[in-house]
């Protein structure tokens, strides 16, 4: 055998080994998924557009570049690994306190998207987000919740050009 042969029969190995962990089943799927709906999203139609606008294929193709991007960090996580188990550290009720605790706050947002506005909605959500999983950094309360908002902005009022509702505190924006 080869020496190319023999590294492309290493490297299969290496891939079966890989599919033979459970961990990386789901994400495997969900790459195969997106790339299917990235060559999908070729055939949405397109008009003439100015230099600065986007074609209607830059949003959908821009999400699943990144479930690609971020299901190929998740394998490489899996790999280094072991098992996952529930940890036994926490009590299986904390679990449960999370889980509502994020319905609850997944409920509020909604509620609170069209009445407070789309951008501190958002904020709010992501605070109590952080706050329900016992982040407790100052620094991360506060740069995070701030940052996504203003993501959401950039993205959706300057790129997409897309209003989002500002609700009562519409006159400082």
């Amino acid at each position: 055998m080869g020496e190319r042969e023999k590294i492309f029969s290493e490297d299969l190995l290496t891939l079966f080994n890989m599919l033979r962990n459970k961990n990386i089943h789901i994400p495997v799927i969900f790459i195969a998924c997106a790339v299917f709906f990235f060559v999908v999203s070729f055939w949405i139609p397109t008009v003439e557009f100015e230099a600065s606008q986007i074609s209607p294929r830059f949003f959908p193709q821009m999400l699943l570049s990144t479930i690609v991007l971020l299901n190929i960090l998740l394998i490489f996580q899996s790999r280094k690994k072991k098992e996952g188990r529930l940890s036994t550290k926490e009590p299986v009720h904390a679990h449960t306190i999370r889980f509502f605790g994020t319905i609850t706050a997944v409920i509020l947002f909604v509620i609170l998207f069209n009445w407070v506005g789309a951008y501190f909605a958002i904020f709010l959500f992501m605070l109590g987000f952080l706050f329900i999983w016992e982040v407790r950094n100052p620094l991360t309360l506060i740069l995070t919740p701030f940052l996504t908002s203003l993501g959401v902005y950039l993205v959706f009022h300057k790129l997409l050009e897309v209003r989002l509702p500002k609700g009562i505190f519409g006159s400082f924006l």
